[in-house]
């Protein structure tokens, strides 16, 4: 696996499991919705609330993903994790 696609399944991963960084909690979507400058914010609301959604998301990415920038030994564990865990599956089909 390379480095992107695993820095983007654990941002994903953390976007889902972790409530700091859930897109989806009330007083995240707020923060996000409040970096967000008005101008952005009068085109959401003339494209409705799925554009909302949308910003929330992409907000909580950049988020997460600054978390990591600032604490690569998280995607190091993330990859020798899914490293060892494919080790192991290719290990177990072989002696099936």
């Amino acid at each position: 696996m390379n480095i992107e696609t695993a820095r983007a399944r654990l941002i994903a991963e953390m976007m889902d499991s972790n409530q700091r960084f859930s897109p989806r909690r009330a007083i995240n979507i707020a923060e996000a919705i409040g970096e967000q400058s008005s101008a952005v914010l009068e085109q959401a609301y003339a494209t409705g609330s799925p554009t909302l959604a949308a910003i929330s998301d992409d907000y909580w990415w950049g988020v997460a993903s600054q978390y990591l920038d600032q604490h690569p030994e998280m995607l190091a564990d993330y990859i020798a994790d899914m490293d060892a865990d494919a080790r192991a599956e290719m290990i177990e089909r072989r002696a099936a």
